[in-house]
């Protein structure tokens, strides 16, 4: 009985995951990106989940996604994905931080990520900021910060948070030596520039 209960469990935590990144797709399409991403990371209302029950739901989540990104391939991107885990985490209660990122990977250039972390516990796309060091240039909520992966913020940069998502939002985080995501108070948009002062 436990296992055909566990069974179930699986699939409709996997069908949600579906319908999340789905959703997740449509509405960066149709609506303004500031204001997705303030929905998508207001803090649940609910009494936050502590303890293993928090652990057990979070790992939930994280192997659903994991799951459904092996099955979907390159349909889904980090954003997609970090989108859906920040929705399905608050819906049980877990109010998370989703991240934006760039690093300067070593034959590949610029490189822009997405992923979201439980105060200092990655839950999706962290893994790839241990392989690579990326820098925050913004965060979901603002100004909510986790220090297990990151060294520091990028600083003195305005974020265009649209043009990161179109570079990132073609595969899963490779915006290329060209990426118009940086300006500075000039107006310029030289990201070679802009890595050295971050020292990427």
């Amino acid at each position: 009985m436990q296992q055909w209960r566990t069974s179930i469990e699986r699939r409709l935590t996997l069908a949600e995951v579906w319908i999340c990144l789905v959703s997740a797709r449509i509405l960066l399409a149709v609506v303004p990106f500031q204001r997705l991403m303030r929905f998508v990371s207001k803090p649940t209302r609910r009494t936050e989940l502590s303890g293993p029950e928090r652990l057990r739901k979070r790992n939930q989540v994280r192997r659903a996604i994991f799951e459904m990104r092996q099955r979907l391939g390159d349909q889904t991107t980090c954003l997609h994905r970090a989108i859906a885990a920040q929705i399905m985490l608050r819906r049980r209660s877990i109010s998370t931080t989703l991240y934006f990122g760039a690093a300067k990977v070593p034959g590949q250039g610029l490189s822009a990520h997405a992923w979201v972390q439980d105060g200092e516990e990655g839950v999706v796309g962290y893994r790839e900021t241990k392989r690579n060091r990326y820098y925050i240039v913004a965060t979901y909520p603002d100004g909510q910060q986790g220090t297990s992966f990151l060294q520091k913020s990028v600083p003195q940069q305005t974020f265009h948070p649209q043009s990161f998502y179109q570079q990132i939002g073609g595969g899963d985080g490779q915006a290329g030596d060209d990426a118009d995501i940086w300006k500075d108070a000039d107006g310029n948009t030289t990201p070679e520039t802009h890595m050295g002062h971050a020292q990427l």
